[in-house]
């Protein structure tokens, strides 16, 4: 144990000597909204809260290319439910989100002129995240179950970045093409076994603005996740009936700002 921990402090000791390391302290305040769509289009289900989300990034950088990775809790402790039965009847509650994220990738500074500068970025990053839905009762005094669903999605990311600074104030906005490559719903549904849907993604916008002065950074940013209705899955619940299972059209949206510190 203790070679290895000398082994990590010389790589990170010769790394620091080669290449230029960046380390970043963040917290964001986010707004989270989802929605599930069925076939026809129309919007049955919205989930809406806020996440406070601390995190660390780092980057890594050689001339004009760099590396860098992140990783993030996020707690929604109360994401207000609104939805609807089978028979059309609606269901409201509150429900709790918590999970984490990470990305990792390589960015290329492919243009500098005087103030201005233009990066292109490629990322692979993942969220896991538990959604508790919890029980209730409708408006006909019927008593709805609870469950909880575990999420697990692997995403590829590709930006556009462009960068304007002056003095030590620095300014950037950034474009971003989201595309969700794997997508997993375990669902452990009140009267069957947990069921396991897999869901394909869809090509999603993002949209980043920060300022930068000195070693503080101020950023709004906006992020889409888009997924198509996953295989239906046929079981049989405890009652000895056969039920077909699926997570309809999917769309998990976040937005907010994010408030770091570099090292």
């Amino acid at each position: 144990m203790k070679i290895k921990f000398l082994l990590l402090v010389f790589v990170l000791f010769f790394c620091s000597k080669v290449f230029a390391i960046n380390l970043t302290l963040y917290f964001g305040y986010e707004n989270l909204f989802w929605k599930e769509i069925n076939d026809s289009g129309r919007t049955i289900l919205t989930e809406k809260g806020f996440a406070a989300s601390p995190g660390i990034r780092f980057t890594i950088l050689k001339r004009k290319v760099s590396f860098k990775g992140s990783f993030d809790l996020f707690l929604a402790p109360s994401m207000n439910y609104n939805g609807e039965t089978m028979e059309g009847i609606p269901v409201t509650t509150k429900n709790l989100w918590i999970g984490i994220r990470w990305n990792s990738g390589i960015s290329y500074e492919f243009l500098r002129w005087k103030y201005l500068s233009f990066s292109f970025s490629l990322d692979l990053g993942g969220m896991n995240w538990i959604r508790k839905l919890n029980s209730t009762t409708l408006s006909n005094g019927t008593f709805v179950s609870g469950y909880t669903e575990i999420w697990e999605s692997l995403y590829l990311d590709t930006s556009l970045k462009a960068f304007w600074w002056y003095k030590k104030v620095k300014f950037s906005i950034g474009i971003y093409g989201i595309y969700p490559c794997y997508t997993i719903n375990k669902a452990d549904l009140p009267d069957v076994e947990a069921v396991l849907l897999r869901l394909k993604g869809k090509i999603s916008p993002g949209l980043e603005v920060g300022i930068k002065v000195y070693n503080f950074e101020l950023m709004w940013f906006y992020r889409e996740y888009s997924f198509k209705k996953s295989n239906t899955v046929v079981v049989q619940g405890y009652s000895g009936d056969y039920y077909g299972i699926w997570q309809p059209g999917s769309l998990f949206r976040i937005q907010g700002i994010k408030v770091s510190y570099s090292f």
